[in-house]
């Protein structure tokens, strides 16, 4: 889900579990920004009571923004997600980070089940290949 705040957060499956550890192989994994620092806080259970303590890493610093958006299968970005209005099906997740000493950063992961609905194409000014799909 992306909150109001831009932030993300959400439930992954495929969590390994090579000791065996007692818990779900989903986990709950949230993604914030703090004091200039991208932060990914995860809980050990999937349904968490409000006193579970997630354990939080500092994933990179210098970070002066970090937005999260939803993009529907139709190519459109949507700030807050699940869509209240319905219509098209999630894509894929984009993430644009501003961050010195690398300025802007922008990441799209497309979302299972959803491949071939849409195709990313290159920023302007990308350089050779500008307007065409992404191999």
């Amino acid at each position: 889900m992306i909150g109001a705040d831009g932030m993300m957060e959400f439930s992954r499956t495929g969590w390994r579990n090579p000791l065996n550890s007692p818990r779900a192989e989903m986990q709950r994994v949230a993604y914030r920004i703090h004091e200039g620092h991208l932060h990914r806080a995860w809980w050990s259970v999937l349904d968490r009571a409000q006193d579970s303590e997630p354990v939080v890493q500092r994933l990179l610093s210098n970070v002066e923004q970090v937005e999260f958006f939803a993009l529907d299968a139709n190519g459109d970005e949507h700030s807050f997600w699940p869509n209240q209005l319905g219509g098209a099906p999630l894509a894929a997740i984009i993430m644009r980070l501003e961050c010195e000493p690398f300025g802007i950063v922008e990441r799209i992961w497309p979302v299972a089940g959803t491949m071939g609905a849409w195709t990313p194409m290159p920023a302007e000014g990308a350089g050779e290949g500008e307007g065409e799909p992404l191999a």
